[in-house]
């Protein structure tokens, strides 16, 4: 007996919604922590500048929180890609494909969460040096 097709699970775009939600969280903030320069607060990590003779130059550095807030981003973006296409089948009817379905938005939300812990327990780690 063949699957049916026809009828419509509301739980799919409820959970693409949220795993959107969650990844996109995850992007932003690996994106804002690897570019933005707030005086004092953050500390740029990928610089685009100019050098002294105007040519464009590119500068980074690589430590843990550089590739952890870079994986927060990938994982983030994979995630989100995956969820779009679960939307997009969810709409147009067409079927999941299975655990194929799900097997992007997860790879990207695990590394993104991965890459948060890593970061989160590294600041941990350094957040009280030098105080008391």
């Amino acid at each position: 007996m063949p699957p049916n097709t026809t009828r419509r699970q509301l739980w799919v775009p409820l959970v693409c919604l949220v795993v959107l939600a969650v990844s996109g969280s995850a992007a932003y903030s690996g994106w804002y922590d690897l570019f933005a320069a707030v005086p004092e607060v953050h500390q740029p990590r990928v610089v685009v500048g100019v050098t002294e003779r105007g040519a464009p130059t590119l500068w980074a550095e690589f430590d843990i929180p550089t590739t952890t807030s870079a994986a927060m981003v990938l994982g983030g973006c994979l995630a989100a890609l995956g969820a779009t296409d679960g939307l997009w089948r969810w709409w147009t009817r067409r079927p999941a494909g299975g655990l194929r379905f799900w097997a992007l938005p997860m790879i990207g939300l695990g590394v993104a969460a991965i890459a948060w812990l890593v970061y989160a327990l590294d600041f941990l780690g350094t957040a009280f040096d030098g105080v008391g």
